[in-house]
């Protein structure tokens, strides 16, 4: 059995449209449309597509940290995992530190609480200490997680 080495193109045109097919099913961070088409690309052709579609504005890296930053406060992830997840995907750190500033992480965190206990007022040490390990887990830190249980409670002793 004769095992081939895969022959890379060196077809610009073509590299470009598969990078369009890519970026028209979800957004890619620059890092992973580069190694998507590297697959199949030579370097220098993967280099030419992918800086026309950043300069077209078809692909970037600050849409697909505002994407995400979305889907983690939905979700009920904090910014532990936000980051994490940005890195892992190839994002610069300037711009995960500016997307992650301005995101409301103890309200994310309070969403997340109230959709998990049916009844705050009737929380007993062992519930908020799960409650709490909930939260660390989904990458929130220990102050978000304090604030955010401190406000369940205190809005099941208002009535809230």
């Amino acid at each position: 059995m004769v095992v081939r080495a895969k022959v890379k193109q060196d077809d610009v045109a073509k590299a470009l449209n598969l990078a369009l097919r890519c970026l028209t099913a979800r957004e890619y961070t620059k890092v992973e449309l580069t190694t998507r088409l590297n697959r199949n690309f030579t370097a220098s052709a993967t280099q030419q597509a992918v800086e026309k579609c950043v300069a077209e504005g078809w692909q970037s890296d600050e849409r697909y940290a505002d994407m995400l930053l979305r889907h983690c406060l939905a979700a009920g992830y904090g910014p532990l995992k936000f980051k994490f997840d940005a890195k892992r995907k190839g994002l610069r750190d300037d711009l995960i530190k500016t997307t992650c500033e301005g995101a409301a992480w103890t309200e994310a965190a309070c969403a997340l609480l109230q959709r998990r206990c049916d009844d705050p007022a009737s929380l007993d040490y062992l519930s908020k200490q799960k409650l709490l390990a909930l939260l660390a887990r989904r990458g929130f830190s220990g102050a978000q997680a304090l604030s955010a249980l401190n406000f369940l409670c205190s809005s099941a002793d208002n009535g809230l």
